[in-house]
């Protein structure tokens, strides 16, 4: 939360640059992705942290 309100307020204020290109493709990957999918794959890059 602490990361995506910036960023989300920032890309609607810039259309069209990387950073509003990057925001929503990882929007739209967590969208998408299984929460089972995401669990895992939060777990494991916890675990190598």
């Amino acid at each position: 939360m602490l990361i995506a309100f910036p960023a989300g307020i920032i890309s609607a204020l810039r259309p069209g640059t990387p950073l509003d290109v990057v925001t929503s493709l990882i929007s739209q990957i967590g969208v998408t992705i299984p929460d089972f999918w995401l669990g895992i794959l939060l777990a494991l890059f916890f675990s190598l942290v």
